[in-house]
């Protein structure tokens, strides 16, 4: 799963950063924005993933009545998790709260 692969890369990094060795990777500017505990919003994505962004900001700024409504979405995504796909809520309650024009 991703999450355990990046508790795993920040334990390699965090490491190699406390031995004084010199890490020679680019991180992307979310990465050093939760190092620094600051925000991160959405246009933060549009270097790390123009497509992603292109998308998000598109759902944004236009009405999406009856796109989603209509395939029944909810705040909760299927995730494959070592073989196993196993479901995920965005938010509490995500399960049962469908997506809308309004939320």
């Amino acid at each position: 799963s991703s999450g355990i692969n990046a508790e795993y890369g920040g334990r390699v990094v965090g490491m190699a950063v406390f031995h004084g060795h010199y890490i020679d990777a680019g991180f992307t500017l979310p990465f050093y924005k939760q190092l620094l505990g600051r925000k991160c919003t959405i246009d933060d994505m549009a270097h790390v993933d123009p497509d992603f962004y292109n998308s998000m900001k598109w759902i944004l700024e236009n009405d999406v009545t009856g796109l989603f409504e209509d395939q029944m979405q909810t705040f909760a995504i299927d995730h494959d998790h070592f073989g196993k796909v196993r479901k995920f809520e965005l938010l509490p309650g995500g399960k049962e709260q469908r997506v809308t024009e309004d939320n």
